[in-house]
């Protein structure tokens, strides 16, 4: 379950880098985050049901919907045109939380998780200083940045654990 979701992460990550180049529209890239942040909801609702990840299963849940609210009011931004203010300090918040995840995946003696999660955190920071600060002049450098991030630890984790060589 974890490399599905990691897979449409890299997927929305890249995307998003592209739509904030300007390479796909708002409106499209609007509808892509409500899609992806839907799916990862039915997975939410499907792991909290079954306890598929065993009795931590709400706290993944809570992980993964740090995504889902951030792609669901990133895309609602995009089709209506709000300014984003709003996620952007809710983007602050989540880059607040984020250093526990990355320090317990550590502490869980695992490296890959816990760095993923501290460069998740670096890439929410930076949404809010594009959203809630408005330090608009760094939207280019972000996009740039999202595209590997978005490949690296994101869509190629997701890859690997799908064909079990994670």
């Amino acid at each position: 379950m974890v490399g599905l979701l990691f897979y449409f992460v890299g997927a929305i990550f890249i995307l998003n880098g592209l739509g904030l180049l300007e390479k796909i529209g708002n409106k499209e890239i609007g509808a892509w985050n409500v899609g992806i942040s839907a799916f990862m909801f039915l997975i939410v609702i499907y792991i909290i049901l079954t306890e598929l990840v065993g009795p931590g299963s709400p706290w993944f849940a809570a992980q993964v919907l740090l995504f889902a609210f951030t792609y669901l009011f990133l895309g609602i931004n995009n089709l209506v045109g709000n300014d984003g203010r709003g996620l952007g300090w809710f983007c602050l918040w989540v880059s607040i939380v984020t250093p526990y995840i990355a320090w317990e995946n550590f502490m869980n003696n695992d490296i890959r998780f816990g760095l993923i999660w501290v460069v998740w955190g670096i890439m929410w920071f930076t949404f809010w200083l594009i959203m809630g600060a408005g330090k608009t002049r760094m939207v280019k450098p972000v996009a740039y940045v999202m595209l590997p991030v978005g490949i690296l630890t994101a869509w190629l984790p997701g890859f690997l654990m799908l064909i079990g060589k994670w």
